[in-house]
């Protein structure tokens, strides 16, 4: 029988790195279509609370994976804000 704390390094390890794939995905293509940028920030502020309580409960599970998430989902707003930035610019160039 599985004990609580291997049912949560696995649902950790995957909802901390089903970012990868949208990652890897912006850098191939540089089309940051589709990502919203609130959301991102929703989910960056959300990972800091979850850190805060799993520091306040003394959780590593609870600190590692967040800290993961927010590491991944801050890169890709990084990536988002970068791109999109680049766009507009590129944009504005073929305007007449």
């Amino acid at each position: 029988m599985f004990n609580a704390e291997i049912i949560g390094t696995i649902a950790g390890t995957i909802t901390s790195l089903c970012w990868l794939p949208q990652i890897v995905a912006i850098v191939r293509t540089r089309n940051v279509e589709g990502i919203s940028t609130g959301t991102n920030g929703l989910l960056i502020v959300g990972a800091i609370l979850w850190i805060a309580y799993g520091l306040l409960l003394r959780a590593p599970s609870v600190i590692i994976f967040n800290t993961i998430m927010l590491f991944l989902v801050g890169l890709m707003l990084f990536l988002s804000l970068k791109y999109r930035k680049r766009v507009a610019h590129l944009d504005c160039q073929d305007a007449p």
